[in-house]
């Protein structure tokens, strides 16, 4: 009985993982549109699910016996990549983003806590 249950669970697994790839793609573009628009209230939620649908992806993977990967799979996975490369790169401009503003909100506290000892003109700030 017990090899019968991971027979029929290894042959539902690639439309289990097909079905998941496509709730982490919908997520992604969920995703992507408010990093687009700046709804930054709504990324919190994103990643939540994201995480989540991540991590059932990974669990069903695991049981997914290497033969089963057909055409359509690859495709839904291909297209999944596309995705999260997008969505790595918007991700990646937005914290390129804050790390400047972080640096320039920095350098102008540490310019308002000199002195002007170690300036080259004292009394003035660059």
């Amino acid at each position: 009985m017990m090899a019968a249950d991971t027979r029929t669970a290894q042959t539902g697994a690639p439309q289990m993982l097909l079905a998941c790839v496509r709730r982490l793609e919908e997520v992604l573009d969920q995703e992507i549109e408010a990093l687009n628009e700046h709804r930054n209230a709504e990324l919190a939620d994103c990643n939540r699910r994201k995480s989540r649908a991540l991590l059932e992806l990974t669990r069903i993977a695991r049981t997914l016996p290497s033969d089963a990967v057909d055409a359509g799979l690859q495709s839904g996975i291909a297209a999944l990549r596309t995705k999260l490369v997008r969505n790595r790169d918007l991700l990646q401009i937005h914290i390129d983003a804050v790390r400047e503003v972080a640096d320039l909100l920095a350098r102008v506290m540490a310019e308002q806590d000199s002195d002007g000892t170690y300036l080259s003109r004292p009394g003035r700030t660059q």
